[in-house]
């Protein structure tokens, strides 16, 4: 297990802190990244923020790209999102 590691900060008069580059390295945080504070009961913690993938965007371009402008207009059912969320979970398990 990782020791837990103290550093302090002073908050400047607009309530910003800056995040040390040894953390802002470690967990891949850059300039315009955006931060969750999340509430819990030993205080806040800190965390970057991963957007979350809007699969029916993402295949929607994927076909577009593919296939070209005639499925701009393709009607995409739930099966079809569903059956494309089951591929790239497998996708990411099998290869990270």
């Amino acid at each position: 297990m990782e020791k837990n590691e103290c550093d302090i900060r002073k908050i400047d008069n607009l309530g910003r802190i800056c995040i040390p580059t040894k953390y802002r390295k470690k967990y891949n945080i850059q300039d315009n990244d955006q931060i969750e504070i999340i509430n819990t009961s030993d205080g806040i913690l800190l965390k970057k923020h991963i957007k979350k993938i809007n699969y029916e965007d993402l295949l929607h371009s994927l076909l577009s790209i593919k296939f070209g402008k005639e499925y701009d207009t393709y009607l995409l059912t739930k099966n079809d999102i569903t059956s494309f969320e089951n591929y790239i979970s497998d996708y990411i398990k099998k290869n990270y």
